[in-house]
């Protein structure tokens, strides 16, 4: 068998001088390659005109109020106190609207950047146009036919590559060109939503959240230190701290608070940002509550229904969605049925790997307002009158669906090979994420007398050696009884006790070769 090394190349398809790239020390030097060169022309366009009235509209999510806020902060970094708009989901709704695009103009504002929103309101463009104003949109979305009115307009696809980017991405982008340079705090807000908008770990994604990850430093950027509480700035800290506070705001605040989240990455006051994380801490406690009831509510459904309604916000539809899936194991939509005066509902999809939800929907539009999304996950509306013939042609389509199973991709082990240098050549690809996930380990054929287990018996805890051993929490001890052997599936982690460093090897499921 090939050396661990060699099968970790294969694993993920890479050579041995690539591999050597992806785990070299990530420079500001590496970040600036990146460049959409069109965007100098509207930075230098904004740069003449800092004696103007501007105004930044953003969106509802992390990725719209991060993206909203780096703007911004770049041009309070140029002397410019910008107005903003974080569009609330319930008196809005997504994107700038006609109302909306009217009050800016009442207000008497000369630029308009639309960030993470604008590719799809030609209506409130025309208008701002027509007002006379300079209209900016800056979007990552997929561009309409026609485009907008507006004067500049940069996605993706003027030139950062075929790796989809977050809409803060590109406001970083954008921000560069306006400040002749990247800063680091905007560069760290941006890592943010890669994440939480789960952007795949490649090219751009992937060099700029290295980046602020190893050089983050504890105390420099007070409103992250205290929204990642005592952890490490670190991919699981951003997605399990500070991604879900930032979007707790829009899930359940009904009125136009979630403006206060773009204070609190704007400002320089220690004493209001530190209030702010309070307030922020609050909501966020309050989603948590609205979240944990969504089991006990689903408990009065079944997986044979297929397309649920709770009298939820639709701005938890989708954890609710992600709840279901996981009960379920099948593509599943929950719609908000919060109000029934509503002859619309709003929900989300969600869908085990092997389906394509936007296929799914594609042919069931006739029963659909509108949908949208990616291909395991997805938000739709739907006229009222329509939920019992769509729920059935729903739960057809389902049925009948050919999943597209990939076959299972792991990387072989040995036991010897679980070591402190194998798990240091695995970390050093990390971050790990969408699309670049760490690899699954695969122990064949494992003696089951050879485990031992917790004094309760519930537990496998199996030393390997004094820096190596097999861990796995609440283990199907009776099931193992009845077999010989067992194929182990898992990730190597790092265990620091007591100044000891040794590695785990932390089992994720059993398989049995055969009985």
């Amino acid at each position: 068998m090939d050396s661990f090394y060699m099968r970790l190349l294969s694993y993920y398809s890479i050579s041995s001088e690539e591999y050597d790239f992806l785990t070299r020390e990530v420079t500001l030097n590496d970040i600036a390659r990146y460049q959409i060169k069109a965007m100098s022309t509207g930075a230098a366009h904004i740069l003449s005109h800092l004696d103007k009235k501007i105004m930044v509209y953003g969106d509802y999510d992390a990725d719209g109020i991060l993206s909203a806020s780096i703007i911004v902060k770049a041009l309070s970094m140029l002397g410019v106190e910008a107005g903003y708009y974080i569009p609330s989901r319930y008196i809005d709704g997504y994107g700038i609207t006609l109302g909306r695009a009217k009050e800016i103009a009442e207000k008497h504002y000369d630029i308009v950047i639309l960030v993470d929103n604008g590719l799809s309101a030609a209506e409130a463009v025309s208008y701002l146009k027509e007002q006379g104003l300079t209209v900016y949109i800056i979007d990552h979305h997929e561009t309409s036919d026609p485009l907008p009115a507006a004067d500049f307009i940069y996605t993706p696809n003027n030139g950062i590559g075929d790796v989809p980017i977050s809409a803060s991405e590109l406001a970083l982008i954008f921000s560069s060109y306006l400040l002749g340079k990247y800063d680091k705090y905007l560069l760290t807000l941006a890592s943010i939503s890669i994440i939480s908008d789960m952007m795949p770990l490649r090219g751009f994604n992937r060099d700029l959240l290295r980046y602020t990850l190893n050089s983050y430093k504890d105390g420099e950027f007070l409103a992250l230190d205290l929204l990642k509480e005592d952890e490490d700035f670190s991919y699981d800290s951003i997605a399990m701290k500070i991604a879900p506070k930032i979007n707790a705001v829009g899930r359940i605040k009904k009125d136009n608070t979630i403006n206060r989240l773009v204070k609190l990455f704007t400002s320089e006051d220690k004493w209001e940002i530190r209030e702010l994380v309070r307030w922020l801490g609050k909501v966020n406690k309050e989603r948590k509550e609205k979240s944990d009831s969504i089991d006990s509510l689903l408990d009065s459904h079944s997986s044979e229904e297929g397309v649920i309604l709770l009298p939820i916000l639709e701005g938890l539809s989708g954890i609710a969605a992600n709840s279901a899936l996981k009960r379920y194991k099948r593509p599943v939509i929950i719609l908000c049925d919060s109000d029934e005066r509503n002859i619309e509902l709003k929900g989300s999809i969600r869908a085990p790997e092997g389906y394509d939800v936007i296929e799914i929907l594609d042919s069931l539009k006739e029963y659909l307002v509108t949908y949208g999304g990616h291909t395991l996950a997805g938000g739709l509306t739907i006229a009222r009158e329509n939920i019992i013939p769509f729920s059935l042609a729903f739960n057809e389509k389902v049925s009948s669906y050919k999943v597209h199973k990939e076959e299972e991709k792991y990387l072989p082990i040995a036991l010897t090979e679980i070591l402190l240098e194998n798990y240091y050549l695995i970390s050093k690809l990390a971050p790990f994420g969408e699309n670049w996930e760490a690899p699954l380990l695969k122990l064949d054929h494992v003696r089951v007398s050879s485990l031992e287990y917790s004094r309760d018996k519930r537990h496998i805890l199996t030393p390997l050696s004094m820096e190596a051993k097999i861990i796995g929490f609440n283990a199907p001890v009776e099931k193992l009884k009845e077999v010989p052997f067992i194929d182990l599936y898992g990730e190597m982690r790092l265990n620091e006790y007591r100044g000891n460093i040794s590695v785990e090897f932390l089992i994720k499921k059993y398989r049995v070769p055969y009985k």
